[in-house]
């Protein structure tokens, strides 16, 4: 869903780690940071354009209304 979008989508930790998540490198340390630490770790999403900020909101709430089943 990310290679979709127009722009850069980065994913800015809590440790001032700033992961671009276009690259596959980033979302593979990212997703793997986020899912291999039991502790939950707080993460903002910043996108660049308008319609990814959208792309990604429409994806978070479709998937959060499937899984919710």
């Amino acid at each position: 869903m990310i290679d979709g979008c127009e722009r850069e989508v980065e994913l800015l930790t809590k440790d001032g780690f700033h992961l671009n998540l276009k690259s596959k490198l980033c979302q593979y340390v990212a997703l793997t940071s986020i899912f291999c630490n039991k502790k939950r770790k707080e993460c903002t999403i910043v996108t660049h354009a308008e319609k990814d900020t959208e792309r990604i909101l429409r994806f978070l709430v479709i998937e959060q209304h499937k899984n919710s089943w």
